[in-house]
């Protein structure tokens, strides 16, 4: 259906809704006391590595890891997490592994590369079927722009360290992103709050929107938001092309701010959120 129009109206509204290099570090002069054996207030995962050159053989599974999703790690801060393994079939080399926290545009802000236990636990020593977990320190580093739901990634590595990482699978097999969770990251300091637009009740203010058209006839949009307070649960974004002639809807977006990347159950009070997005219009259409 082509829309005849003079005009369109952008609608917003925030509502409940779902939509490197590795380096080996050095094997620790004395055993590494954080090992944990069992498993304890973990949040589960299940995501498993296979051996080298097979299909089916798998080595080892990250079930689970600890860390507070919701607590405001600051660039230049530790974080200070442990990861959950359970160990799989015999490998006859130590193998290494990787904690990663990864951002928009593969940005990572924090790498952890180390043999399990530092060096004090190595594969070739685990037990068939055994649970631990190991704890895990990284620095944060200055390359955070803005608060965001950063992505924990691990990755295994054989004892060739110019190899590749091995494949990760998920429970049904099939090959994945070896992500396990996500954790809030913010800035060393908090932006100041812009002006405000709209106040969308206890949740958040709207405080700019900025607009253009491109030459395909693609809306261009950002909305800025500043987190009034804690939102429990998930809410998305739901943006709205309104024709003012006819009141239909031309075009629609409901997201997840930030392309996804900074869910609202991460968003704390003062928090700036820049959300950009792009939608198709139809033929004739302007703002």
């Amino acid at each position: 259906k082509h829309f005849k129009m003079s005009a369109i109206a952008l609608g917003v509204n925030l509502a409940n809704g779902h939509v490197g290099g590795f380096v080996n570090t050095a094997q620790a002069v004395r055993p590494n006391p954080g090992i944990q054996r069992g498993l304890k207030d973990i949040t589960e995962t299940n995501v498993a590595f296979v051996a080298p050159g097979s299909d089916s053989k798998i080595v080892a599974t990250v079930v689970g890891y600890q860390v507070d999703p919701r607590y405001n790690y600051r660039a230049g801060e530790f974080l200070r997490l442990s990861v959950c393994w359970k160990a799989g079939e015999p490998v006859s080399a130590p193998f290494a592994y990787s904690v990663q926290v990864v951002g928009p545009n593969n940005v990572r802000p924090a790498t952890r590369n180390s043999f399990h236990g530092l060096g004090t636990f190595p594969m070739t020593a685990w037990t068939p079927g055994e649970v631990f977990c190991d704890p895990v320190a990284m620095r944060i580093l200055d390359n955070v722009d803005r608060p965001r739901a950063y992505r924990l990634q691990v990755t295994l590595f054989p004892p060739d360290a110019s190899e590749s990482p091995l494949k990760a699978v998920d429970r049904d097999g099939r090959t994945v992103t070896p992500f396990i969770g996500s954790l809030r990251v913010a800035p060393r300091a908090q932006a100041a709050p812009p002006d405000r637009i709209a106040v969308f009740g206890d949740l958040a203010i709207l405080a700019q929107v900025n607009t253009s058209v491109t030459a395909d006839n693609t809306l261009s949009a950002t909305l800025v938001w500043v987190a009034k307070g804690s939102i429990p649960g998930d809410h998305a974004v739901f943006a709205h092309v309104v024709d003012r002639a006819s009141g239909q809807m031309a075009a629609q977006s409901d997201h997840t701010p930030d392309a996804g990347w900074f869910p609202t159950q991460f968003w704390q009070p003062g928090d700036v959120i820049v959300d950009s997005f792009r939608l198709p219009l139809p033929p004739g259409a302007r703002l």
